[in-house]
C-alpha cells in the first residue's frame, strides 16, 4: 500500500491550521478567564491530535466504514460530553 506523505500531511496541516466551532468555544472560555481559555485551547489541540493520529492508522477508515463502531465512539463522545457539562 503506496501513500502519499506529502499529500497526507498537507491535508492535516489544513485541518489543523482552519478555524472551527472550537476556535469559538475558547475563545468564549479566554474571554470568561484566561484559565479556562487555556484549559479549553489544550482540550481543542488534543482532540485534533487523536483525531489525526486516528486518520493517519487508517482507524477514522475503520469507524466510517463500521456503524456500531462509529455509533460507539458517538456515544462514548456524548457521555463525556455530559460528565463534563454536569459539572463534577
Amino acid at each position: 500500500m503506496s501513500v502519499d506523505l506529502v499529500g497526507f500531511l498537507g491535508v492535516v496541516l489544513v485541518a489543523y491550521v482552519v478555524p472551527g466551532p472550537d476556535f469559538l468555544v475558547v475563545v468564549r472560555s479566554a474571554t470568561d478567564h484566561p484559565a479556562k481559555g487555556r484549559a479549553a485551547a489544550l482540550g481543542a489541540q488534543s482532540g485534533l491530535c487523536v483525531h489525526m493520529l486516528a486518520a493517519a492508522i487508517g482507524l477514522s477508515v475503520l469507524a466510517a466504514r463500521s456503524p456500531v463502531i462509529y455509533d460507539a465512539i458517538k456515544l462514548l463522545g456524548a457521555a463525556y460530553l455530559v460528565h463534563r457539562g454536569s459539572g463534577r
